[in-house]
């Protein structure tokens, strides 16, 4: 690999069968907290329930970037509810019943991208929109040296590394030809480059 290229995106073996888009049973049952609009908890409901009926809840983005300033990826896996197959943000997740943003950021990190010894800095929380599937959204940073990870295959279909600006000017020539982006890894990033301009 010459100077200021990019690794190839890590992917699964070709050979990987897909089971028909669904979400899992165990995923859909989850308990997650619904909370009201000063983000606190009035109550529980399934993953499923809350997605359906837009209910507000929690969740968690993480922008992983190199110290070269590009920002990893992750490719959706094709079973998820929303966006599958879509690229998207570094680490995303749901914040668990009892637990705080910190904690399930630390908890998504090393479940989707097996990174346990790090820790991500929170930057900032945007408001529930339609946009961002009506959560509080907690946005963390985390530059790291790592090259490697070991995703989550259940979740993660590959990751991949991107210019930051290229990618905010949805310039998406790090990716792959036929790649689409979630719309809330936008936001999630242009909140970090933001704040390092």
């Amino acid at each position: 690999m010459g100077p200021g290229s990019l690794p190839q995106a890590q992917t699964l073996p070709k050979e990987r069968h897909l089971e028909p888009y669904h979400q899992s049973e165990d995923t859909d049952s989850e308990l997650l907290p619904v909370v009201d609009e000063n983000d606190e908890v009035v109550g529980e409901a399934t993953r499923r329930e809350i997605h359906t009926k837009h209910l507000l809840h929690r969740a968690i983005h993480i922008v992983v970037k190199d110290p070269q300033g590009r920002v990893l990826l992750q490719k959706r896996s094709c079973c998820k509810d929303r966006y599958p197959g879509y690229w998207d943000v570094s680490v995303g997740g749901h914040v668990d019943v009892g637990e705080s943003y910190e904690a399930a950021a630390v908890r998504e990190l090393r479940e989707e991208l097996g990174v346990e010894s790090e820790i991500p800095k929170y930057v900032t929380k945007l408001d529930p929109s339609e946009r961002n599937g009506f959560e509080f959204l907690a946005i963390f940073e985390l530059t790291t040296s790592l090259t490697e990870f070991d995703f989550r295959r259940s979740e993660i279909d590959a990751v991949a590394w991107v210019e930051m600006n290229r990618f905010l000017e949805k310039d998406y020539a790090d990716l792959p030809a036929d790649a689409q982006v979630t719309p809330s890894s936008h936001e999630s990033i242009q909140v970090i480059f933001d704040l390092q301009t």
